[in-house]
Formats: structure tokens, sequence, C-alpha cells
């Protein structure tokens, strides 16, 4: 699916978070870190964002295979632990 690669490019453009990817035989993982949920709606009322997510969704929409799963977290700060082994 030639969208996924635009989608996925335009997702590592936005410069203040951090993003995790996975790439598996089937599955695509993508997790981004931002600093605040302002930021988070921010991005995603971004034109640029808006404009590659429906040409997504309008890709994506005729094919059984593929799904999106969103979850958002708000941590506060002091309240994590990172451990890295």
């Amino acid at each position: 699916m030639a969208i996924i690669p635009s989608m996925i490019k335009e997702l590592y453009t936005h410069q203040k978070r951090l993003v995790s990817s996975g790439l598996g035989l089937r599955t695509t993982t993508m997790i981004q870190y931002l600093q605040s949920i302002e930021d988070l709606l921010a991005y995603a009322k971004m034109e640029k964002h808006l404009a590659a997510w429906k040409a997504f969704n309008q890709r994506a929409r005729k094919n059984d295979a593929v799904g999106i799963c969103h979850e958002t977290y708000q941590i506060q700060a002091g309240s994590y632990e990172s451990v890295y082994v």
C-alpha cells in the first residue's frame, strides 16, 4: 500500500515529539511521545497531518488487511519508571 510510507514520513516530520517504530512481517507499530495533551491536539489538527490521514483513510478503507489502533496515555512528571536491558 503506497500510502503507508507517506503516512510514516509525515509522522516523523513533527519536531516536538519522539517517535519509536517497529516493523514486523504483518505489522507496523508507531509510538509517539509528546510533551503535553495540548501538543497532541495541535499536531492532530495540523493541515499536513490531516491531509495525510485523509489520504490514508481513503485508500485503507477498501482493504480488510489494514487496521488502526489508537490509545492515548497522560503520565504526570515523576510518576513513571523506565528500565532498559
